[in-house]
C-alpha cells in the first residue's frame, strides 16, 4: 500500500562543519525514526481487525537511507496485505479514498464465508440452538445433522446477503463488515504531535553537535 510521511527541510547557513552533518545526523535520526516507525506500527496492529492474524502481522516498520546526496533518513508503516487498501480504504499512491472496495464485483466468497463463520458463526449458533429448543419444546425431534445443515445454511444465507450488499453498495473503511477506521492512518495521525516532538528533538541534538 501507499506511504504515509513527514518532510523536513531545513536550510544550512554556516557550511563550515557541514561535512560532520551527515554521520551525526544518522546518529541522532536514525533511532528516533525507527522508535517512530515501531510505535505506529504497533499502536496500528492494536487497532487493525484481527480476523486470520494475517493483515494484523503484515503491519511492519521500514527504516533506510535513501542512496542520494542529501543525508536522509525515511521511515515507513507499510503492509503488503492484499487486502491492505481494502482495510486502509486508500488507492495505489496511499490517497484515502471514499470506498477501500469499489461497488460492482463480488467479494471472494471463500473468504468471506470464513469470515462470517468466525464472526458472526457464534450469533449464529446460538440462533440455531434456541430454535432446536423451540421444536423439542412442542415434541418434535431435531437431530445432531439437522442442526447442523440448519447453521451451514444460515452461514449460507449470511455471506451472501453481506457479499451483495458489499456488490451493491461498496466497502468503505468504516464499514460495519471490515473495522471502523483506517489502523495505520489513524495511529499515524493519533502520534502526529509526538512524531513531530521526536522530530524536532533530533534535528535540534544533531544541530547542537555541530
Amino acid at each position: 500500500m501507499g506511504e504515509r510521511g513527514i518532510e523536513v527541510r531545513f536550510n544550512v547557513i554556516d557550511t563550515t562543519k557541514f561535512e560532520f552533518f551527515e554521520p551525526i545526523f544518522q546518529e541522532e535520526m536514525f533511532p528516533r525514526v525507527k522508535l517512530i516507525t515501531e510505535k505506529v506500527t504497533g499502536d496500528a496492529q492494536r487497532l487493525a481487525p484481527n480476523f486470520d492474524g494475517f493483515f494484523v502481522s503484515s503491519i511492519q516498520p521500514l527504516v533506510y537511507s535513501p542512496t542520494d546526496s542529501r543525508p536522509s533518513i525515511v521511515g515507513e508503516v507499510v503492509s503488503n496485505s492484499q487486502y491492505a487498501g481494502v482495510i486502509e480504504g486508500v488507492d495505489a499512491e496511499g490517497n484515502e479514498t471514499e470506498f477501500g472496495r469499489r461497488p460492482g464485483t463480488f467479494p471472494n466468497i471463500t473468504m468471506l464465508r470464513a469470515w462470517v463463520e468466525k464472526v458472526i458463526g457464534p450469533e449464529i449458533a446460538s440462533h440455531v440452538m434456541k430454535a432446536a429448543k423451540a421444536v423439542r419444546s412442542i415434541g418434535q425431534k431435531v437431530s445432531k445433522s439437522d442442526r447442523v445443515d440448519f447453521y451451514e445454511r444460515e452461514i449460507d444465507d449470511a455471506t451472501l446477503a453481506i457479499g451483495r450488499s458489499i456488490q451493491l453498495h461498496g466497502l468503505k473503511p468504516e464499514s460495519r463488515y471490515s473495522h471502523p477506521g483506517r489502523p495505520i492512518g489513524d495511529a499515524f495521525r493519533a502520534a502526529l504531535a509526538w512524531i513531530n516532538e521526536q522530530i524536532d528533538a533530533g534535528i535540534d541534538r544533531a544541530l547542537a553537535r555541530l
